[in-house]
């Protein structure tokens, strides 16, 4: 990653972190309020990015990213670096 993408992803990430703590606050069912989350940050990639194929590849990388991230973490890792 650059530098500025780089800076702006653990800037976003920060900020999902921070939504997930709002949502836990709020008292609704785990489950159904991440589901939530994620069909807006799913929609929102569709909505922002030029085609479909660039909004399926911002998933795939979120996808991919946070797969390792959990694999980091069950090593004892930290998932952001």
């Amino acid at each position: 990653m650059t530098d500025q993408l780089q800076d702006d992803y653990q800037t976003a990430y920060a900020i999902g972190l921070d939504c997930l703590s709002s949502l836990d606050k709020s008292g609704v069912n785990p489950a159904h309020g991440l589901a939530a989350l994620l069909t807006v940050a799913t929609h929102a990639a569709f909505v922002m990015a030029p085609d479909d194929e660039e909004a399926e590849g911002m998933i795939a990388f979120a996808t991919d990213m946070a797969r390792e991230n959990w694999a980091n973490e069950k090593m004892g890792r930290t998932s952001v670096d």
